[in-house]
């Protein structure tokens, strides 16, 4: 009789036990977790099995790519297609819960099914379809994954919540050419002949209908300053007359200067960059010429002209281009030849890079490219082989460097690189070999180790040692990873210091 009833009891106890661990794992399920990527969104979905509710709990968390931010205007259906039947079922549009994330339940009868989401964004529609099959109720912790692999060690989770509220950016390496280059300091210079001060034709007040101001863009021909010449009993129409004569004699000597320049260019003798100073100069003295011409013209016509009859002389655009400085202010009393507004064609502008022998040896071969980052800048900024032309050399070295002064131009608008900017250029020549590129800011610097991490899915991520063989302007040449392996381009270290830290403050998606 004892027997019987140690038997019954113990058939009770694991009865009791069975049915605990049946409730256990009916309240606290595992949840299956699936990522899916476009062009345009990534989609990392959590799927919650209730068994015994024959329904699935979808938690879906969507990313646009472009700017890996959370999309939060979106309409949303899930369709489950049974794998062995080939029935499917479609949800309800799922709810919105908070920033990029969306909640709904489906009645089940299959634990297999492929997954795919029909979304509408603004009118658009997409079919987004999961990479792999859902398999519910088959995945726990310490076990094996949905696929029957284990999972990877060293992975570490990195919410939604919190990729959205760092910059984060994810991408895909790239297989391209690597080139040999050049690494150079100089500045950004105008063009020879794309800059211009205009000076005070008469002496007055200036006036405008709408004055100008630093950094707008003007047109040829466009209004800038007026002038109310103020002509005194004393002027002298003879002083004006010598004045252009004088500058007609400079004008005509500077003509034959540049004449004998382009010699001295097309022999080797002089660099470009000595040429177009002298371009330079003869500009400047014919606007003077036609200023002086302005003047004289004036005055004559001034002096004839009826009692309280008022003319004014007009400033105008000499070409398309940037306001740089306004010298004077409205209504201001000026004297003739003040200077008044300086404008520059913004594009094309000069590189002037300061080089050694060495280097000058290899700008003969043509570019495939340049970075170019100014001291105010993080970033370089990459200029194609279409947008950068080398010009020349100086012919001797500057004595307090030992270098030479190498000319480029440059078709990049003056915002992006303002003149007077003291840049470093990397210049790329001849192709070394190809090899898989990344953007600089994914490797992360982990105590002297380079390392990259690797997005494993959704919210799932792992640390990647690599070895990084160059770096060139804004990317790195590394290995240590595969082409096809999403990566963190951007926020590494935020993951850095979740991985260190454990889990973080995180629990869990705020829904």
């Amino acid at each position: 009789m004892k027997t019987v009833k140690l038997a019954a009891g113990m058939i009770l106890l694991l009865t009791v036990a069975c049915q605990q661990k049946t409730i256990e794992e009916e309240h606290d399920p595992h949840p299956e977790t699936l990522t899916s990527w476009t062009e345009d969104f990534e989609v990392f979905s959590e799927f919650t099995y209730h068994p015994s509710e024959g329904e699935v709990e979808a938690l879906v968390c969507v990313t646009r790519l472009e700017d890996f931010s959370p999309v939060s205007d979106l309409d949303i259906v899930i369709a489950l297609t049974d794998e062995h039947t080939g029935e499917t079922i479609h949800s309800q549009p799922l709810e919105y819960v908070s920033r990029g994330i969306y909640k709904g339940f489906m009645a089940v009868k299959q634990t297999h099914y492929a997954l795919t989401y029909h979304v509408k964004e603004k009118g658009q529609a997409y079919q987004i379809d999961a990479p792999d099959s859902l398999h519910l109720g088959q995945h726990h912790h310490g076990e094996e994954d949905e696929h029957g692999e284990e999972e990877d060690a060293g992975a570490f989770s990195f919410l939604k919540e919190q990729q959205w509220s760092v910059d984060f950016q994810v991408g895909l390496p790239q297989w391209g050419p690597v080139y040999k280059s050049l690494k150079a300091y100089g500045q950004i210079q105008p063009k020879a002949g794309n800059e211009i001060v205009m000076t005070a034709p008469v002496s007055g007040v200036a006036v405008a209908a709408a004055w100008p101001v630093a950094g707008t863009y003007v047109k040829k021909g466009e209004p800038l300053i007026s002038m109310i010449p103020a002509v005194m009993q004393d002027t002298s129409l003879a002083d004006l007359e010598t004045n252009v004569s004088r500058l007609k004699q400079q004008l005509t000597i500077l003509n034959k200067r540049v004449e004998r320049m382009q010699r001295l260019l097309d022999s080797g003798n002089i660099s470009r960059w000595e040429f177009e100073n002298e371009l330079l100069q003869r500009d400047i003295i014919q606007s003077e010429l036609q200023n002086a011409k302005k003047n004289l013209k004036t005055v004559r016509s001034l002096r004839k002209a009826q009692k309280g009859k008022q003319e004014v002389v007009t400033l105008t655009a000499p070409f398309d281009g940037a306001v740089v400085h306004v010298k004077v202010t409205p209504k201001q009393f000026i004297d003739a030849g003040t200077e008044m507004i300086h404008i520059v064609k913004p594009n094309p502008v000069y590189l002037n890079l300061s080089v050694s022998l060495k280097q000058q040896a290899l700008l003969g071969g043509g570019l495939k490219g340049a970075y170019i980052r100014s001291s105010a800048q993080n970033q370089p900024h990459f200029v194609g082989p279409d947008l950068i032309q080398f010009l020349s050399t100086t012919p001797g070295t500057n004595p307090a460097t030992g270098k030479l002064s190498a000319l480029f131009e440059l078709r990049l608008d003056n915002e992006l690189l303002p003149f007077k900017s003291i840049v470093e250029a990397e210049l790329l020549l001849e192709t070394q070999g190809e090899g898989l590129l990344v953007p600089a800011s994914a490797v992360i610097d982990d105590a002297g180790q380079d390392v990259i991490y690797v997005q494993l899915a959704g919210e799932s991520f792992k640390r990647h040692e690599v070895h990084v063989l160059a770096i060139q302007g804004n990317r790195a040449w590394v290995e240590g990873i595969d082409r096809q392996q999403r990566i963190v381009v951007q926020g590494g270290y935020a993951l850095r210091r979740t991985e260190m830290i454990g889990s973080g403050s995180f629990s869990g998606h705020s829904h």
